[in-house]
């Protein structure tokens, strides 16, 4: 495997949050913080280490969290802007972080997209996104849009928020937004429920409720200018590419990899836990790596040493031709697609 291979690139810059949202991995089910590590990624993760003229195939960058907030991180300038040669660079957060003046700033660097986490409006979107400020929100968007910057509004459909479909819309057309895209919250973070109770620091503050809609695509997606790089809802995220037949790994074969906040090189973002909190599945991890997951380290190595490690070279690869053998992520999260590539590989 080569950096050639790579066309996206999902990257975790900070476990740092101001939001306590109900069913994030930062927080456990009482609403306590579950992360052991807060800390930011450093841009010399990527200086000396990502070389621009060998991923000359990418074409989306993406900083998202799993456990923070790109806004929050100090070097989020340097290391969106590290990326001017990718086609994409897209930025997801919930918009309360930062001034207007910091985000106009943002507007100015060319090939960047930013999706607003916004769900609902003044009455509802606090509702999920707790502890946030809407007006604080909406001037922070509207100040990157005045400055020229490329703005998506993704709202996650819950049963307080639903009726507001054509309102969002509407408003964030009127404020310029380029796209506006809505997505039904994840069922299974329910856990069979159709409310869920939501705890913050072990306190009961209020119940979260699944939408009844029926989603229907033209409903949830709609693109008010032209963009760049169209944005596409979570369950159509990767880049619509040719495929790499020869990968049993669901992401590598869609070539798209994960960046976390310690500069490892992962090959799915469900890994992240396992580096920086022990997980029953961390040992196993580690043993995968050959006992030490500098083996995957930005900050130790150049991408073209860790892909050509044993991890991307084979280990990876061989662990997942048997139900058995693969690790127990790769077995949670992708068995059945693994599955059905192995037998199709095996046909051919």
């Amino acid at each position: 495997m080569t950096p050639q291979d790579i066309e996206y690139l999902l990257i975790e810059p900070t476990t740092y949050c101001n939001a306590k949202c109900p069913h994030c991995p930062r927080y456990d089910s009482q609403g306590f913080l579950r992360i052991q590590q807060l800390d930011h990624l450093m841009l010399d993760a990527f200086t000396n280490k990502l070389d621009p003229k060998k991923l000359s195939n990418l074409k989306v960058v993406a900083f998202e969290g799993d456990h923070g907030d790109p806004a929050m991180s100090p070097n989020l300038l340097d290391l969106v802007s590290f990326f001017n040669f990718a086609t994409v660079v897209r930025v997801t957060t919930n918009g309360s972080i930062r001034t207007p003046d910091w985000w106009g700033q943002m507007a100015k660097i060319p090939n960047l997209q930013v999706i607003f986490s916004i769900d609902g409006l003044e009455d509802t979107n606090h509702i999920y996104r707790v502890g946030l400020e809407f007006d604080r929100i909406m001037k922070n968007a509207q100040s990157f849009i005045d400055a020229g910057g490329q703005a998506i509004w993704k709202c996650i459909i819950f049963k307080h928020n639903q009726h507001q479909i054509e309102e969002i819309t509407k408003r964030s057309e009127k404020m310029g937004f380029a796209q506006v895209s809505f997505t039904q919250a994840i069922q299974s973070r329910f856990q069979g429920r159709n409310t869920w109770p939501v705890m913050v620091e072990g306190k009961y503050s209020h119940d979260l409720g699944l939408s009844d809609l029926k989603q229907a695509p033209h409903v949830y997606n709609k693109t008010h200018k032209s963009l760049d790089v169209l944005y596409q809802p979570p369950d159509k995220l990767f880049w619509n590419s040719d495929l790499d037949s020869k990968k049993l790994c669901t992401w590598s074969r869609k070539k798209k990899f994960y960046i976390n906040f310690q500069g490892h090189f992962l090959p799915c973002c469900m890994f992240s836990d396992h580096t920086h909190m022990q997980t029953s599945k961390t040992d196993l991890l580690l043993n995968m790596l050959g006992g030490d997951f500098d083996t995957i380290s930005l900050y130790h190595h150049t991408l073209e040493e860790i892909l050509q490690g044993d991890f991307y070279n084979h280990v990876l690869e061989d662990s997942l031709k048997s139900d058995n053998s693969m690790h127990p992520t790769c077995a949670d999260q992708c068995q059945k697609s693994i599955s059905t590539l192995r037998l199709n590989q095996s046909v051919v």
